[in-house]
């Protein structure tokens, strides 16, 4: 993927979430960490493969990156060159960041409505 995307997208819920991280820088820094464990454990289960050792669970490469660490995620991908090429990781890998991207813009701008409605009528 050229850098010049991969950084579009590693942008993309900085500006997806730009009216809230004013108002709440915390999690900027939350989302800038989670990113960097996420960075971390690409790079860990890189260096595991390698040296045929334990590696770190796929779910758990998910989560991170589901839960905020989707653009440290893909730039642990890109830098490592890690994860790249299995197709069923790369499918959920995206599904995470939709998830991800959708869950900032509905954070950001429509303060969870859009997604307290999708739970509301999953749950009734």
């Amino acid at each position: 993927m050229p850098k010049f995307i991969t950084a579009l997208l590693c942008l993309a819920p900085i500006a997806a979430g730009y009216p809230k991280w004013i108002t709440e820088p915390n999690l900027l820094v939350y989302w800038l960490v989670m990113g960097t464990i996420a960075f971390v454990l690409y790079g860990m289960d890189k260096r595991r493969a390698v040296h045929r050792s334990w590696r770190i669970p796929e779910k758990s490469l998910h989560l991170f990156a589901l839960l905020g660490g989707w653009s440290g995620a893909l730039l642990g991908q890109q830098w490592f060159r890690h994860k790249t090429r299995k197709l069923s990781f790369q499918l959920w890998f995206w599904l995470m960041g939709v998830l991800q991207l959708a869950w900032t813009i509905d954070w950001a701008w429509f303060e969870g409505k859009i997604g307290q409605m999708a739970f509301n009528n999953v749950i009734s």
